[in-house]
């Protein structure tokens, strides 16, 4: 376990290195689909995440990390969203998009959770928070249309950025019906069995879609994978916990808006894409959305 004494400078270093692990993990998924479909990326990755996770739980915590019978339907269904709905969706977006798409709009996902929030669980959300949204949304609507109100006016939206909005309601919806298993169980725990759920309802998909178990990859690409299960995966997940503990929530969600940035870098050094203005635009508008809306703690 980290110190409890650790000093907010290394904390705040360990979040900005949790987003810039984060911030990198388009591009590393968008090189290893060049060999594997989204699903079988999907599935391997939380696979080995999952039981990792399993492994230090059961360290942690012995037999008080296996969940009761009445907690295995909600963790299904954590399981459900965040690895169908929301890793799934996501990495199949990236067959039609680009990666820099993709860590933009996904930055769409607090303001999402806001409104998810209103809706299910009744919480109220002021002025500020829907204009937060709302400004948000606009910066959305700029990046899949590209920045040309015609293509837009015409519902033209490339495949892969709805893919992405798509994703943004798994994740939303994970972390809300999270709340409440994570009175009962850690964190750690809730994380590891919903992941592995995930992995189960992966591998029907994957079998479904002919996976026969063999993993094709070469080169490099092995190398990127390892950092989609380990680096924006393990490592990534383990300091963010570490941060959440040490500052609490509410400091801690401001480095998730550095993401964005870091993929942005990543995306254009590992696979040269071309950065547009409407990316800078969308991007300022969704950040600057997000930031007025959880500026008020009832949102979360």
């Amino acid at each position: 376990m980290m110190d409890k004494k650790m000093s907010q400078g290394k904390v705040f270093g360990l979040l900005t290195l949790t987003a810039f692990l984060w911030g990198g993990n388009a591009a590393a998924v968008k090189k290893v689909l060049t060999e594997l479909s989204p699903f079988v990326v999907t599935m391997l990755r939380f696979a080995v995440f999952s039981s990792l996770l399993l492994l230090a739980a059961w360290f942690r915590e012995g037999r008080r990390c296996i969940p009761q019978v009445r907690q295995l339907p909600i963790l299904m269904l954590m399981g459900l969203c965040s690895t169908v709905l929301n890793n799934g969706v996501q990495f199949t977006g990236l067959l039609y998009s680009s990666a820099i798409n993709c860590v933009v709009i996904t930055a769409f996902g607090p303001a999402i959770t806001g409104v998810l929030a209103a809706l299910m669980l009744n919480e109220r959300m002021n002025g500020r928070q829907w204009m937060g949204v709302a400004i948000s949304t606009a910066g959305v609507l700029v990046i899949t249309s590209g920045g040309s109100w015609e293509r837009l006016a015409g519902l033209s939206l490339n495949w892969g950025d709805v893919l992405f909005l798509l994703s943004c309601f798994g994740w939303s919806i994970y972390s809300i019906i999270g709340r409440r298993i994570m009175k009962e169980m850690s964190p750690m725990t809730t994380t590891a069995w919903a992941g592995a759920f995930g992995t189960l309802m992966m591998l029907v998909l994957c079998l479904a879609q002919g996976f026969d178990g063999s993993i094709p990859l070469t080169g490099t690409n092995w190398v990127w994978f390892s950092y989609i299960c380990l680096g924006s995966g393990l490592v990534a997940f383990t300091l963010w916990n570490v941060g959440v503990h040490e500052v609490g929530p509410n400091k801690a969600s401001f480095f998730i808006n550095l993401i964005p940035l870091f993929g942005i870098l990543f995306s254009v050094l590992m696979l040269g894409e071309n950065v547009g203005w409407f990316h800078g635009g969308g991007a300022i508008l969704i950040i600057g959305g997000v930031v007025l809306a959880t500026r008020s703690k009832s949102i979360y």
